[in-house]
């Protein structure tokens, strides 16, 4: 999962343009941001979803709604690990996790993010190959 940055200053009439931070232009532009879920089992990774994140919403929410239409998508019986960055893990985006077993998250944390307690015990049966 990822977001990208699509600047569009010249464009003012365009339909929910909003302002985004843009590395490269190190500011805010208007523009909007796009979400994407890429293509698994390739070892050059491709989008194979984008869809714009809207004013109203964010890209944890359209992340999480891609992750649902990508498990409905997979074969039964098929593990698949979602990859994502560290702006992800918020509870819009890993709540999806607990209604799809077939689903593992992999993420990197922010580096000032705090964890408080200890892991739950390892609980059913582990996967192996």
């Amino acid at each position: 999962m990822d977001t990208t940055v699509h600047p569009r200053a010249d464009a003012e009439t365009l339909p929910d343009r909003g302002k985004v931070y843009s590395t490269t232009k190190k500011g805010v532009v208007p523009g909007h941001r796009v979400g994407a879920a890429h293509c698994p089992g390739t070892i050059l990774v491709r989008p194979a979803r984008l869809e714009r994140v809207a004013t109203h919403t964010t890209p944890a929410a359209v992340a999480a709604e891609q992750v649902r239409r990508l498990a409905l998508s997979l074969a039964a019986g098929i593990l698949a690990v979602i990859v994502a960055d560290s702006h992800y893990p918020k509870c819009i985006f890993l709540t999806v996790f607990t209604t799809l077993p077939n689903l593992c998250v992999l993420m990197r944390l922010a580096c000032n993010r705090m964890l408080y307690g200890s892991p739950p015990p390892v609980s059913g049966k582990s996967i192996h190959r």
